[in-house]
């Protein structure tokens, strides 16, 4: 976000506009977990307007001039469409760390009888997520609940 709209633009939004700071980050964090097709969410005209005179250039002029190309896009006046290669690409040093960290722990001596693995969390309601580890781990059967980012909220409270 900071690279699109400038640290600047979004800490003055922060400031000026915080309940429509939450909310779009709010909307950002629930559709990006859903990366399998171009996500869309709205846009403060504020931040927009910041980051077009930070830049002084179009906000659709500047997204055509980062690495992005195409895939990072405005959607009429108050809308920012992302394509699912750059929303998995947020995902990808987490979830190598994930696997990593899932491997090393079912190598583990006591781990030998374990056959069925519960993934929970925010990141486990990502199809793309779950698609990554299942092919990376294909060993493993994975289980993933409904609503599986508040699974460990629920269980704590079921203790």
């Amino acid at each position: 976000m900071a690279e699109i709209f400038g640290t600047r633009a979004l800490t003055a939004m922060q400031a000026e506009e915080m309940y429509d700071y939450f909310d779009m980050m709010r909307d950002f964090e629930v559709k990006k977990r859903n990366s399998q097709t171009d996500i869309t969410f709205r846009i403060s005209v504020v931040l927009k307007e910041n980051a077009e005179e930070h830049f002084h250039q179009s906000l659709s002029y500047r997204l055509s001039s980062l690495m992005f190309g195409e895939k990072v896009f405005v959607r009429g006046k108050d809308k920012l469409g992302i394509h699912p290669s750059i929303m998995q690409s947020f995902f990808t040093d987490q979830i190598s760390a994930i696997v990593n960290h899932i491997s090393s722990v079912l190598k583990e001596e006591r781990m030998k009888d374990v056959g069925l693995k519960i993934l929970v969390g925010g990141f486990a309601e990502s199809p793309y997520v779950q698609q990554r580890i299942q092919t990376e781990l294909q060993a493993v059967r994975l289980i993933v609940p409904e609503e599986a980012g508040l699974a460990v909220l629920k269980g704590a409270i079921m203790f």
